[in-house]
């Protein structure tokens, strides 16, 4: 075989290299799931640029080698970055049209979860100053099972006018993150908030007067299907709860009326 010849088949062995890449390429951006079709395309890339170094095409299969090694694990982490980030995004969106006050299941929230049992004082954090401290339980009068409660706290002085205002999420129930509950808050039944825990009132100016707090709901997460029918079958078990922003003294309950307890024998 003469240099001409064979100089027009490296050419050809490394424009059907490129071509492969390509393809590869197109087929990566395409879809990440396509790899039974573009992985096989990318090592026949790699075939190609070894047999064009082997007939002394040492620059042009280098090349070639380069691309068909590096290109597809750097165009993967482009597209994976980018999903990431679309996927971020998406969910933020979700998260924002949840919040809003429009949202089927903020509309639930503010027609049917109320705030009662609502009581407030000064205590003392774990720096011994001192704060406001909110304790409330929250009652489900609809139909749905909830895993998270949004509420506002609003502070107010003694003319009643709002001095302070604090969002505060009560209650959450994950797979990850279980706040002061083990199941979700199902229909008609009752969240209550532990007894040695409260909410700690941020920045909450010294002209509060005492006891004048307002609870309002303003949102919330419904529970899967699953989560749901687990909820209303433990409907009214006892939930083991840990305190709330720790350090804060919270109103001590009730004690028991004296002879309310007898010897079991």
């Amino acid at each position: 075989m003469n240099a001409t010849t064979e100089g027009k088949l490296a050419h050809q062995l490394t424009m059907a290299g490129w071509l492969c890449v390509l393809l590869g390429s197109g087929l990566m951006i395409a879809s990440m799931f396509l790899f039974f079709l573009y992985v096989p395309l990318f090592m026949a890339a790699v075939v190609l640029a070894i047999v064009v170094m082997v007939r002394k095409r040492v620059a042009s299969g280098a090349t070639l080698l380069a691309f068909a090694v590096l290109f597809p694990f750097l165009l993967g982490g482009v597209l994976l970055a980018r999903g990431m980030l679309r996927a971020a995004s998406e969910v933020e969106q979700r998260s924002a049209a949840r919040r809003s006050p429009d949202s089927e299941e903020s509309k639930y929230a503010t027609r049917y979860v109320r705030p009662i049992d609502v009581q407030s004082r000064y205590g003392v954090d774990e720096h011994g100053a001192r704060v406001a401290t909110v304790r409330f339980n929250l009652r489900n009068e609809g139909d749905r099972a909830l895993n998270l409660v949004r509420t506002v706290v609003r502070f107010r002085d003694s003319a009643g006018a709002v001095i302070a205002e604090q969002k505060h999420t009560p209650f959450i129930y994950t797979f990850a993150l279980q706040k002061h509950v083990t199941q979700p808050l199902a229909p008609r039944d009752t969240w209550e908030m532990p007894a040695d825990a409260a909410m700690r009132g941020k920045a909450v100016p010294d002209t509060w007067q005492e006891g004048s707090v307002d609870v309002t709901v303003v949102g919330a997460v419904y529970a899967s299907a699953l989560d749901q029918e687990a909820a209303e079958a433990g409907q009214g078990d006892d939930v083991e709860t840990g305190p709330v922003d720790g350090g804060v003294e919270a109103p001590e309950p009730a004690a028991a009326p004296p002879g309310g307890e007898t010897d079991p024998g």
